[in-house]
């Protein structure tokens, strides 16, 4: 690539990062939707919570699973035609779950939006890797999460009020519509960087594989994203499907308020992103700042789930207070890429994002059996039901602050450019 075309596509990166945001915050509006939609699917298909948590965690399988795979795919590939054909793969999920009339074919199309987000946060992040300075990565990093925190808002009451109007199918199939116009902007403004031109020609599957058991034998990729598996899971479990639920049996509230106050959670996680960056740069220490974050989290949902009720006009600056301290885990992407060489940034968040989601696979059948042995018989889960449910919040919350102290500082670390393969 000459000179001047990578300057001018220097120009574009602000917009071309803004591509990989909005297709995050996409796909994130589709990922957080059955929250509102919970009622509405059971009731079409007659399911039983943990039936309803198995369908839903559809999107996690094919998300999960393919991180590793889409870092590799990016590291070599770059981030143009993933985010293009990620894109339409996720519109036609979503089409293909809203018009879906049985539990098969809304399953592929759940897992078909799984699939194609796979590559949403990951071609933000690669973009930022190639395009931005390194010293901006935290920022960028934070930026994107807030992407996805105005999805998940509008995964609210927006989302809500859609429903109300058109029917939760007819909601999906216009969300497949938007998607396919974000295809086609992704594909007029997104480019490859000169690095990607080069290394395409010459990939090589045992170099590959070298790289993959590079990353896999390190303890630091275990300890990593087992932090990352037990700090999703408030966000999987919790604000993906369970969370609206709780707040209107532990509230006696309707839908849309309800809906409206998890919106709070998810713009504590978003907001709170860019806050939590500049604190660690303060404090020079990615580890500490997520070891306090873990345990304000585990404190806070203690408090959520067994505590007194909060006021009502409390609760959603409480769960925006809950979400902030999510958030901590986020600094864990900056890590990964810092503590793993250059060569392999986007294999390493993908390990540890794959990881993280794998949460979701888990947590929300698992939250659902319960609510189903608690609540036998019932449509919906009682308030016990759901506290024993979502008793594992805490739990995996202490857990992920227990981790934090085998974790290798990454701040001021200075390691291998490249991975030797």
């Amino acid at each position: 690539m000459k000179k001047q075309t990578i300057t001018k596509a220097e120009n574009l990166s602000w917009f071309m990062w803004l591509c990989g945001g909005i297709f995050y915050a996409y796909q994130f509006v589709l990922r957080v939707s059955p929250t509102v939609m919970v009622q509405e699917i059971r009731a079409d298909l007659s399911l039983q919570n943990c039936d309803l948590g198995i369908l839903i965690s559809y999107y996690y399988n094919g998300y999960a699973w393919l991180q590793i795979p889409a870092g590799f795919i990016l590291d070599y590939m770059g981030p143009r035609r993933p985010i293009i054909w990620a894109t339409g793969l996720c519109s036609v999920g979503c089409v293909l779950f809203g018009l879906g009339e049985t539990l098969f074919t809304m399953g592929i199309g759940r897992f078909m939006i799984g699939v194609g987000s796979a590559f949403a946060f990951l071609s933000a992040l690669k973009i930022a890797n190639l395009w931005f300075p390194k010293r901006l990565l935290p920022l960028m990093v934070s930026l994107t999460l807030l992407m996805g925190s105005l999805g998940a808002t509008v995964a609210g009451i927006p989302l809500t009020l859609l429903i109300e109007s058109y029917g939760w199918r007819i909601t999906l199939v216009i969300f497949g519509a938007i998607g396919f116009m974000l295809m086609g902007i992704s594909a007029c403004v997104v480019r490859d960087h000169p690095l990607h031109l080069q290394i395409e020609n010459r990939l090589e599957w045992s170099r590959i594989w070298a790289d993959f058991l590079f990353l896999i034998r390190s303890i630091q990729t275990w300890i990593f994203g087992m932090f990352g598996f037990c700090m999703y899971v408030p966000l999987s479990g919790f604000g993906d499907l369970w969370g609206t639920s709780y707040v209107m049996a532990a509230y006696d509230i309707s839908k849309m308020q309800a809906s409206g106050h998890m919106t709070a959670f998810y713009l504590g996680i978003g907001l709170s992103g860019p806050a939590i960056a500049a604190m660690s740069d303060h404090l020079k220490t990615h580890s500490r700042v997520m070891r306090w974050t873990a345990l304000l989290g585990f404190i806070s949902f203690v408090y959520l789930l067994y505590g007194p009720k909060v006021p009502l006009w409390m609760l959603g600056p409480y769960l925006f207070i809950a979400g902030g301290c999510v958030a901590g885990q986020f600094l864990a992407f900056t890590s990964v890429s810092v503590l793993n060489p250059t060569n392999l940034s986007g294999r390493a968040t993908g390990v540890y994002n794959m990881f993280s989601m794998v949460s979701g696979v888990v947590a929300q059948p698992f939250i659902g059996s319960i609510l189903d042995i608690c609540s036998p018989g019932e449509g919906e889960a009682s308030l016990i039901a759901f506290q024993y449910g979502l008793s594992v919040m805490p739990v995996v919350l202490f857990v992920s602050f227990i981790l934090t102290f085998w974790m290798k500082e990454s701040y001021s670390y200075k390691g291998v450019e490249f991975a030797a393969s």
